[in-house]
């Protein structure tokens, strides 16, 4: 009789859903994981960065001494350069202000 009522009272129970509370996930560091450059011999550049982690949306700014960028994006820059060698420097900002740098050095080619 009694499992009866119990069955009855069960019967007439919401459903409840169990939903796991912890802390929230942890933002990963920003951090450059590739930059190169090369020169392709008419004294002209291509450079390419790679980076992860921090929080979208990113912006990316390239800078180099006696450089003349003509394309830039988010991944890629080109330009012309000096013969010699040659310093490019690339500083990405994740929307957070969190800020990674880095710079190459490589030899320009005419």
């Amino acid at each position: 009789m009694r499992a009866g009522r119990i069955a009855a009272a069960l019967a007439g129970a919401a459903a409840i859903s169990m939903v796991p509370i912890g802390p929230p996930a942890l933002a990963t560091s920003l951090a450059i994981t590739n930059f190169n450059c090369r020169s392709d011999g008419a004294g002209a550049f291509d450079c390419y960065v790679y980076y992860e982690g921090g929080t979208a949306p990113y912006t990316v700014d390239w800078y180099g001494s006696h450089a003349i960028f003509t394309d830039t994006d988010a991944n890629y820059a080109h330009g012309r350069c000096i013969t010699g060698v040659f310093q490019v420097e690339v500083v990405v900002t994740d929307s957070a202000g969190n800020q990674v740098s880095s710079d190459h050095q490589f030899p320009c080619y005419s």
